[in-house]
């Protein structure tokens, strides 16, 4: 089940990515210049995440840790797209409709 999040009335999403992977959905346009932030939280104060740019290139980069980066592999041509937030340890994987984009 996809629950839509009200970008005027942002609420935090609680998940645990040690124990469970995050989904996302996004439809941005490659070149559009949008953008997804992702940002982790610990003890109720940040502590990272992740921003996607859709940009030519697409790039990412993980806060507090590097610059961004555009994406070692192409992203699937598909407008809407399908984000697997894989988080173990200090190893972050990020999936794109089921194909392996990040591995930081």
């Amino acid at each position: 089940m996809w629950n839509p999040v009200d970008l005027q009335h942002y609420k935090p999403i609680p998940v645990d990515l040690e124990i469970s992977y995050l989904h996302l959905r996004t439809d941005g346009i490659l070149g559009s210049g949008a953008a997804a932030e992702i940002f982790y939280e610990s003890e109720g104060r940040p502590a990272g995440g992740i921003e996607i740019y859709f940009g030519l290139p697409a790039q990412y980069a993980f806060q507090y840790c590097s610059k961004p980066s555009t994406f070692a592999t192409h992203l699937p041509a598909e407008q809407d797209k399908h984000w697997v937030i894989e988080k173990r340890g200090y190893r972050t994987s990020v999936y794109c409709n089921g194909k392996k984009v990040v591995d930081f």
